[in-house]
């Protein structure tokens, strides 16, 4: 299963991040622009292949996809189901 930090650098390394000090758990990476619909798609795709996880069209929402936080919890919830 993926962590924190991984996805961190994940984000890190695929994305822009125009923020001093890099992306923060907490940080909103829709609403900052930090990725897009496109870019969603991708991460969809990298946990996917890193978690062993199936993830539904109906999951892929604001809630879930927000913060680097909201989605280790959604995976942590769909990993452990």
């Amino acid at each position: 299963m993926i962590d924190k930090a991984t996805l961190t650098n994940y984000i890190n390394s695929n994305f822009v991040i125009d923020k001093e000090g890099g992306l923060a758990p907490d940080d909103n990476l829709l609403l900052s622009g930090i990725i897009d619909s496109l870019g969603v798609m991708q991460l969809v795709a990298y946990l996917q292949s890193e978690s062993d996880i199936k993830v539904e069209p109906r999951e892929i929402t604001l809630k879930n996809f927000k913060t680097v936080n909201s989605i280790i919890g959604f995976v942590e919830r769909k990993v452990t189901a």
